[in-house]
């Protein structure tokens, strides 16, 4: 198949072909630009962040999230025994359902199952693995790309029709802000996160080292396959504790409290307000 040529420069917006999902559908690569330099690229499938190239302390650039070079190892990444959604925005709901099905309304609804028979980040085919419509690109100082999913009623078993936006905004102080918005036609469940790995270090360095930093002093508390239990814990003095900045290198042990691994799984910490949640340095 001819990969079609759609570049198109701005100053601070630039669209280029990023190739062709399994099914033959062409994505795109769009790159934000500030006036420090810094770069910002999403690709419409998924709603996916691919790389944040920005300067450090010394001003050498280093691209701090891991992404893949083309759309076609992203599609690729989800036959892998643990997809790592490397970037994207995940949905219709992130984290695991029980057994794939909840009540909702006097109705029980049966969603997709794809991990170990529960639901995750959306079933099979979540919004994490659509072509996402572009609504609009913002070029000028604080460039900014929107995109939008329509899932129809039913999608992966979930209930009503949802239109979702996400807004992602490339700062002039190197601020990556990320905005979501969503509607339903019906009463529904919708949960949103964004799911980039970063490394302050770029490609090359080991994040272990990295300090970690987390506004928050209650976790949920979850079962050892990453099913929520309901209860919220206390976290202080125990290895989930980094209300204050502490090396990911000593933070690769059980949790007796928890019974988690502090280095591998999803922990959702609770913030009471709209709070800058975490911080890596």
């Amino acid at each position: 198949m001819e990969l079609t040529n759609i570049s198109r420069f701005s100053q601070n917006v630039r669209i280029r072909s990023f190739g062709f999902t399994p099914r033959g559908h062409a994505s795109r690569l769009y790159t934000l630009r500030n006036e420090r330099g810094t770069e910002l690229d999403v690709t419409d499938y998924g709603a996916t962040v691919t790389s944040f190239r920005i300067a450090d302390g010394t001003g050498r650039v280093r691209d701090i999230v891991l992404g893949f070079d083309d759309v076609a190892d992203y599609a690729a990444s989800f036959r892998l025994r643990a997809a790592p959604y490397m970037g994207a925005t995940v949905g219709r709901y992130a984290g695991r359902i029980a057994f794939g099905e909840f009540e909702w309304e006097g109705g029980r609804f049966r969603l997709s199952r794809n991990n170990n028979g529960h639901c995750l980040h959306g079933g099979k085919k979540g919004w994490s693995r659509r072509i996402w419509s572009l609504v609009s690109l913002h070029d000028g100082d604080n460039p900014a790309i929107r995109l939008q999913h329509v899932s129809p009623d039913g999608d992966m078993g979930f209930p009503g029709k949802v239109t979702v936006n996400v807004t992602y905004t490339l700062t002039e102080q190197d601020e990556f802000v990320i905005e979501y918005e969503a509607t339903s036609d019906a009463d529904t469940v919708v949960n949103l996160t964004h799911h980039s790995y970063f490394n302050l270090d770029g490609h090359t360095g080991d994040v272990r080292q990295q300090q970690m930093m987390v506004n928050s002093t209650r976790k949920l508390e979850a079962d050892e396959e990453n099913i929520p239990t309901g209860r919220i814990l206390k976290l202080d003095h125990c290895p989930f504790d980094f209300t204050s900045p502490k090396k990911l290198s000593g933070s690769d042990r059980h949790d007796l409290r928890t019974r988690r691994s502090v280095a591998t799984g999803c922990h959702a910490f609770q913030s009471g307000k709209p709070i800058a949640i975490a911080r890596l340095h």
